[in-house]
């Protein structure tokens, strides 16, 4: 229950461990990429810089790549600095590289609702809006997901609403564990997909046997998480295609839920498992 920060002998740079739906999440690398996003993958390297690394402070763990179950990547814009991509600073910027084009380089998602602050700020006039900007609310707007607002403790109380919500879901059906990795996956935001599982019993039911996803969470990613494609809901919105295969019973099951959601005809349904499976067929770590 509890995460690690850790330093790599390596290079000296910090990684974690982090308890992930029943598994353990270890991360991160710094990899140079060019080519197309969409081809950015881990790497062999990372994978073994990784385990290397984790082996090396966790007695008793020997885990090889046949351990991981999945791996994900992704890409962020830097500034363009000589060395190493872990020594390239993360501080955020707006570059203007051409009239009328805008773009974010650095930052982290910690700061994203101050750097989008900025970004409004700077589009104001440029779309000729002659009236002053009125100040930007996010400083003093509790994220969307904290249930607990004002609170002087709010760990306790944090602790007390999850209880009591996880216990709400319980009653309609969710197993306990799936449950609580509701209550705490979505906070605050969790009504809409109570609401769901009151009015539907089946979408109580856990996605897959060994994993606490409720078939709920499908119809929320695409109604209240702009979720538009079977990889949307099964790898982005929910990390299903990360922590195990997925089987095909599971596949048509799903996209029946996100098909009658987005009106799909059966043909956009097929092609829509069908890509699905083509992209997911190769080594889950090699999956971006």
């Amino acid at each position: 229950e509890e995460a690690f920060l850790l330093t790599a002998k390596k290079d000296n740079r910090v990684f974690f461990l982090i308890p992930w739906y029943g598994q353990t999440l270890v991360g991160t690398t710094d990899t140079d990429f060019n080519g197309p996003p969409e081809e950015a993958v881990p790497t062999e390297d990372d994978i073994a810089y990784l385990l290397g690394e984790a082996n090396r402070v966790l007695d008793g763990i020997h885990w090889e790549a046949k351990d991981v179950r999945g791996a994900f990547a992704g890409l962020r814009s830097l500034r363009h600095q000589p060395g190493q991509p872990s020594a390239v600073t993360r501080e955020w910027s707006l570059e203007a590289p051409e009239r009328g084009l805008l773009v974010p380089v650095g930052g982290k998602l910690t700061t994203a609702r101050v750097d989008a602050a900025r970004i409004v700020a700077r589009v104001w006039p440029m779309a000729g809006k002659s009236t002053p900007l009125p100040p930007s609310p996010t400083l003093a707007r509790p994220l969307v997901w904290n249930p607990v607002e004002g609170s002087s403790s709010p760990r306790a109380d944090f602790a007390a609403w999850a209880g009591r919500t996880a216990g709400e879901l319980e009653l309609l059906g969710v197993d306990p564990q799936t449950a609580l990795f509701c209550t705490t996956r979505y906070g605050g935001s969790i009504g809409p997909l109570r609401q769901a599982v009151s009015a539907r019993p089946d979408l109580a039911r856990r996605i897959h046997p060994d994993l606490p996803f409720c078939r709920g969470e499908i119809l929320h990613g695409v109604e209240q998480e702009m979720a538009f494609s079977l990889e949307d809901v099964l790898r982005r919105r929910i990390p299903l295609a990360i922590l195990r295969p997925i089987g095909h019973e599971i596949l048509k099951d799903a996209a029946s839920l996100v098909g009658g959601a987005l009106n799909w005809d059966e043909q956009k349904t097929n092609t829509e498992i069908q890509t699905f499976t083509r992209q997911n067929l190769q080594p889950q770590w090699l999956n971006g």
